[in-house]
């Protein structure tokens, strides 16, 4: 690395040093003295001239760069070993002392020439002749590798402490639900249960016993439901991590259809679908058969006196993302009143008619543990409108499909 000699600045309150010297007069330092003082501090000190070019690198800066003083061809200035991305951050910074303005301390990267990678704090000053004339500049880098690294991990351990914190709020509330069903959804039906099959034990009369008896298939219907929703939930909160295959949505329409073709066929319901602008999802299966059976049977269910006409179609949002709407002519609701409580768990808007609400508390989970989003529109007597947003990748790949 080419050098030059540190030019000192001319001190217009020292007199002549062959003169005599009265008591008040400062000695005069000489270019050793300052250039032992610099190589006195650790930190890496560069001399920049007006034009910017280097005049002057301290051995602690050659050292905190790995640079050999003796190779042939080392880097003229700590920039050209700085990391391509902080260069133009570096520049704009020379810059702006070059021209008289403030520095302020910031971090770079540099390649050193061993090949490690040194984070270093640069902080620069002006540099003026005694007359006020700008005569360059001085950087100085400290090396704060370790501090940095042990930043970045602080910064990582407290995300991963914010990540472990949320997933105990998770199954704290999960934890709540799964009190909340087995105390209001099994102790009542199993006690209810139980009272039957006392007053089958002590009933003599025959017709009697038959009406308890419809009335203990019911209760175990509704308990065999129940447990079900428990067994899809406890999947819920332990198939977080599904890979996320392609599937049409097509072949998951028809499989819903299917499974729900008696309800379909007796209530005479008219299904449409279009899924031409966005055929296919990359997303976990299970999710979206569980979507699609959902909001098919909750369409079916909360019917009106006409026939049940269903629309369900694709398309791809301005953010390239998949959106999904399932519309209907059914019962509709009234948001204003219900809006905040119709993806709860037992939350039940039109009375007489069956279900808990737990298919559209179910989707809703499925949407937020993946990052989708789902909404509403509505009215009394006008049908629903359910709009599916998944924020995950479409998959482009016509293979695998399932």
């Amino acid at each position: 690395m080419h050098t030059s000699p540190v030019e000192e600045p001319s001190d217009p309150n020292a007199s002549d040093s062959n003169g005599p010297a009265g008591p008040e007069q400062e000695p005069v330092l000489d270019e050793d003295f300052y250039r032992t003082l610099i190589q006195a501090i650790p930190d890496g000190i560069a001399l920049i001239g007006p034009d910017g070019n280097l005049l002057y690198s301290s051995p602690q800066m050659l050292e905190l760069l790995a640079v050999d003083p003796g190779a042939e061809s080392p880097p003229l200035s700590p920039l050209e070993a700085m990391l391509p991305a902080d260069r133009e951050r570096a520049r704009q910074n020379i810059g702006r002392v070059l021209q008289g303005g403030p520095s302020t301390g910031e971090v770079y990267g540099f390649m050193r020439g061993d090949g490690d990678i040194l984070l270093a704090e640069i902080k620069s000053a002006p540099l003026k002749h005694a007359d006020g004339s700008f005569r360059g500049m001085v950087s100085i880098l400290r090396d704060v590798t370790r501090r940095q690294r042990a930043e970045a991990a602080l910064q990582a351990q407290n995300e991963q402490l914010r990540e472990l914190n949320y997933q105990l709020h998770q199954q704290n509330d999960q934890l709540d639900e799964f009190s909340h069903i087995v105390s209001h959804d099994l102790r009542g039906p199993v006690g209810n249960l139980n009272l039957l099959l006392g007053l089958m034990r002590r009933s003599q009369d025959p017709a009697k016993k038959a009406e308890l008896l419809g009335m203990v298939e019911t209760v175990a219907a509704n308990l065999q439901q129940t447990l079900g929703e428990l067994v899809e939930l406890v999947q819920l909160n332990h198939l977080s991590e599904l890979e996320a295959g392609s599937s049409r949505f097509e072949v998951l329409c028809q499989k819903a259809c299917d499974s729900l073709s008696a309800q379909i066929d007796a209530l005479g319901a008219d299904i449409e679908h279009d899924f031409s602008a966005a055929p296919e999802l990359a997303y976990p299966k299970v999710y979206l058969e569980s979507l699609f059976y959902n909001l098919l049977s909750n369409a079916l269910k909360f019917t009106g006196e006409r026939p049940p006409q269903i629309r369900i179609c694709s398309k791809r949002n301005a953010h390239d993302q998949v959106v999904l709407s399932f519309s209907d002519n059914g019962l509709g609701l009234d948001l204003s009143l219900h809006g905040e409580e119709l993806f709860h768990y037992a939350k039940v808007f039109h009375p007489g008619r069956s279900g808990k609400g737990m298919g559209l508390y179910l989707i809703k989970k499925h949407l937020t543990r993946n990052g989708g989003e789902i909404s509403v529109s509505s009215a009394p007597d006008q049908g629903m409108t359910f709009t599916i947003t998944f924020k995950g990748p479409i998959s482009k790949d016509p293979s695998p499909i399932t």
